[in-house]
Formats: C-alpha cells, sequence, structure tokens
C-alpha cells in the first residue's frame, strides 16, 4: 500500500449495472489510521469507540481519462493494481493485465 502513486475509482452512472473509471488521482500519502481516529469528512461518521485499523489515502492533482474503463457492475468491493499506463490505454476493466494474482 505504501508504495500506491495513482488511484482510479469506478463509478455508477445512470441506471445500469456498469460501473466507470473517469479520472486518475495521484496519490500523495497512504496511512493506517483507527477508525475512532478519523474525522467525519474522511470515514462518513464518527466511532470513537472502533479500533479497527483502515488504510486512509489523500489523494492530489486529478488526470481525467482520455476514454472511459468500463467496469462490470458488482456490489462488492474490488481492486486491481496495474500501472497508469495501462489503464490510460483499457476500455474496460478485463483489459487490465493480471499483475499480482495472489491479490485476484
Amino acid at each position: 500500500m505504501q508504495e500506491l502513486r495513482y488511484c482510479a475509482i469506478a463509478v455508477n452512472h445512470g441506471t445500469g449495472n456498469e460501473k466507470l473509471i473517469n479520472y486518475l488521482y495521484e496519490v500523495k500519502s497512504v496511512r493506517l489510521v483507527k477508525r475512532c481516529d478519523m474525522t467525519i469528512e474522511q470515514a462518513g461518521k464518527v466511532d470513537d469507540t472502533n479500533l479497527t485499523e483502515y488504510w486512509l489515502l489523500e489523494l492530489g492533482y486529478v488526470r481525467p481519462l482520455t476514454q472511459s474503463v468500463v467496469m462490470p457492475g458488482h456490489r462488492a468491493f474490488r481492486f486491481q493494481l496495474t500501472n497508469a499506463s495501462d489503464l490510460l490505454e483499457a476500455k474496460n476493466w478485463q483489459d487490465l493485465p493480471k499483475r499480482y494474482s495472489v491479490l485476484s
């Protein structure tokens, strides 16, 4: 996690099941933070008793992609490690190379 340089987030658009990745964000910092130490802006709500640790990413500049990357609509959280150049060339989630099979 400490080596992340960019982050891209798939977002629902409209009524379909697919999600689109439209932006690539710079990752300025990555920290492991207890939920009770997060602000409402970071976590969505304050929970002073939750000691569970979460990865907190500070995002920097944003770069719009020239074409959206389509991700099949799954409600479950999924992530994939890749590099920025592969994301910039991809048209859909399946185009991204599977670099770390242990994470799949």
